[in-house]
């Protein structure tokens, strides 16, 4: 499922819906992936003996990276609109 392609006409150039607008389904399938690469990460992290040796695996530290934006976009983004009383438009500004 690729959720870019979440608006009327796909291969159109019009602006994509926010999160909240678009249908449940990329909604579902969004937070899915989220909630499984987040849980992929913990798994990861927890399998280290020493913690602090994750800090010098690149792959572990491109997936935090990874997962850091995905859960800011998905999860942190929604919260601030929500909070902030926006519909339609992003927080960080006119993005379409």
């Amino acid at each position: 499922v690729d959720t870019d392609w979440n608006k009327d006409q796909p291969l159109s150039a019009t602006s994509s819906r926010d999160l909240l607008d678009s249908p449940m389904f990329f909604f579902a399938m969004e937070q899915a992936f989220c909630g499984y690469f987040t849980l992929e990460w913990i798994i990861r992290f927890c399998a280290f003996a020493r913690k602090c040796n994750c800090l010098f695996d690149a792959w572990f530290v491109f997936d935090s990276i990874m997962v850091i934006l995905m859960v800011g976009e998905t999860w942190v983004i929604i919260i601030v609109m929500e909070a902030m009383g926006l519909q339609g438009s992003s927080p960080l500004g006119n993005t379409g």
